[in-house]
């Protein structure tokens, strides 16, 4: 094997390796995370709480959808805005569909990293 293939092929690796440990540590596990939160019992997110922060959440109550941010952030803004959007077009699945509800979660973690211009595209400018 020459070695221009060589180091194309690690560089290939490295690459590989660094998506798939960015998509682990931002999307995959902060969304098992937030599904968990969503649907554990009240023990459950007590403990959780000890080791993570919930920065927003959003909430149905007779047809009306309430939005609470903990914490002031860009991030935080779209991704409750993503899931309003999800309520609004019933997207957003009960916690008895476990992947159905989590691939909610996946989707607001990509897509809040996603260029502004992009996202507003997609979700509209967030009204939150």
């Amino acid at each position: 094997m020459k070695k221009s293939n060589i180091l194309l092929l690690i560089s290939g690796i490295l690459l590989l390796g660094f998506l798939v440990f960015w998509a682990t540590t931002s999307i995959f596990i902060p969304a098992n995370v937030s599904y968990n939160l969503a649907c554990a019992s009240q023990e459950e997110i007590d403990i959780l709480l000890e080791s993570y922060v919930i920065e927003g959440s959003v909430e149905t109550k007779e047809d009306e959808i309430i939005v609470t941010i903990f914490v002031e952030d860009e991030d935080v803004i779209k991704h409750e805005w993503i899931h309003v959007k999800q309520l609004e077009s019933d997207r957003i699945y009960s916690c008895s569909h476990k992947i159905l509800r989590t691939m909610n979660e996946i989707e607001a973690y990509f897509m809040e990293d996603v260029p502004n211009p992009i996202y507003n595209l997609i979700y509209g400018e967030p009204e939150i």
